[in-house]
């Protein structure tokens, strides 16, 4: 069955996220919220996406939803910033926010070999 993309910030309140099978699930969680969501992945820039991050993503690992810390999604405007106050090369900044692929790649890797959350 085909999943739907859902794109949200933590500024809109949508039923359809925990109504619908998604594929990523872009929105502040809240607790009681976990055990209604049918997606496969929470990514989203905002900060502090989860209400309790400890409790939480130990919540999303049962449920077998992969959590991305918001901590490394959000590391691309940080490394473009720092590459703006050195001296603006758009080539090195580009290879260096692609580096978070691989970062990410890491962190799943490490935490389903190990069985605990991404932010463990």
């Amino acid at each position: 069955m085909k999943k739907n993309l859902i794109l949200l910030t933590s500024l809109i309140i949508s039923n359809i996220s925990y109504s619908q099978n998604n594929d990523v699930v872009i929105d502040e969680i809240y607790s009681e919220s976990i055990e209604k969501l049918k997606c496969s992945v929470i990514a989203g820039a905002a900060n502090n996406q989860l209400e309790d991050e400890e409790r939480d993503s130990k919540l999303l690992q049962k449920r077998e939803i992969m959590y991305v810390p918001d901590f490394v999604i959000n590391a691309g405007g940080l490394i473009n910033v720092a590459n703006e106050l050195q001296g603006y090369d758009k080539e090195k900044a580009k290879y260096q926010v692609e580096g978070i692929y691989y970062i990410l790649t890491r962190i799943f890797d490490y935490a389903l070999t190990n069985k605990i959350s991404t932010l463990e």
